[in-house]
């Protein structure tokens, strides 16, 4: 199946989700319109995950409604391994049943099934290798990989020929993938690459009264694409889709909304080519960002 070039997010239709969601999550009726409308839009990509609340169960009820088995592209997660109370030999079990529930939750095979947590593959890496090879063989994934955060783990993973597929940050405050050929070498071994927090949870949506009160440190960089934005009249959300859409490498965009409007912007935002020129722009004026700014784990320590 071919994957369409947006992956529909749904951790904002399962969860209260995102540092400029001030809305909450979406009700029931809204959110099955807002999947019903991506697959009229051509989406035909869905993100998920076990700990997305009601989120696969949303999922299932949608392609159950319109008959999508085949049509629906579904990438998934393992809840994080190391906050369950069990002993290395139940590992593989663990993972095994819980793909299994999840797929049960959707109603058709996990196309694509991640590892959300990568202290779980490093510290269980064999056990959950030997669970992917069975969940293939019973035919309840068909893909399987890892959620990344860091570079150094793409790194780990490069040699492991069980992953096929892996999700990276990558947007213009975190172009740290974008380093030492890791795409390129990802896509010779025919790994699929998803790229998500292009908005960095919103937080470039945010203005300058919300980024003191939550983040202080990424004001420069803010004001600083917003500055841009202003130069050459192009949205920050233009901005943002377009530079992540301009790498060959990438396969598809994660992108989440809260409304059917958001959604429609979200795909022309992502038809829309940028400049070679706008697109060095941004390379060479958001290096050197730090990771407190970007990376959501240390937002906490900002504050």
């Amino acid at each position: 199946m071919e994957i369409s070039r947006i992956t529909l997010g749904t951790a904002q239709l399962g969860l209260n989700y995102g540092i400029a969601n001030d809305k909450g999550k979406p009700s029931k009726t809204q959110a099955l319109k807002i999947l019903s409308k991506a697959f009229d839009l051509g989406i035909n990509s869905f993100d998920t995950a076990y700990a997305y609340g009601d989120s696969e169960e949303l999922i299932g009820e949608f392609i159950k409604s319109k008959k999508l088995y085949q049509n629906a592209f579904i990438t998934s997660k393992l809840p994080s391994i190391s906050k369950q109370d069990i002993i290395d030999e139940q590992v593989s079990e663990f993972v095994i049943s819980r793909a299994e529930e999840s797929s049960r939750r959707l109603g058709i095979p996990i196309a694509n099934y991640l590892v959300h947590d990568f202290s779980d593959y490093r510290k269980y890496k064999k056990q959950i290798q030997r669970a992917s090879i069975v969940l293939k063989e019973r035919r309840i994934i068909e893909m399987f990989g890892v959620s990344l955060y860091e570079p150094e783990e793409a790194e780990e993973i490069m040699k492991d020929k069980q992953i096929d597929a892996v999700q990276i940050p990558l947007g213009i405050f975190n172009q740290s993938f974008l380093k030492n050929g890791l795409l390129e070498r990802l896509k010779r071994r025919d790994v699929k690459i998803f790229a998500r927090s292009i908005f960095n949870q919103g937080l470039i949506f945010l203005n300058r009264k919300q980024i003191l009160e939550k983040i202080p440190a990424a004001l420069e960089w803010v004001e600083k694409l917003n500055n841009i934005s202003r130069e050459t009249e192009i949205s920050v959300v233009r901005l943002a889709t377009g530079f992540v859409a301009s790498i060959d490498e990438i396969d598809s965009l994660v992108l989440g909304v809260e409304s059917e409007e958001q959604l429609i912007d979200s795909k022309e935002c992502v038809e829309y080519r940028l400049e070679k020129t706008i697109v060095e722009i941004i390379s060479e004026k958001f290096v050197g960002i730090p990771q407190r700014v970007f990376d959501p784990r240390f937002w906490s320590a900002n504050k």
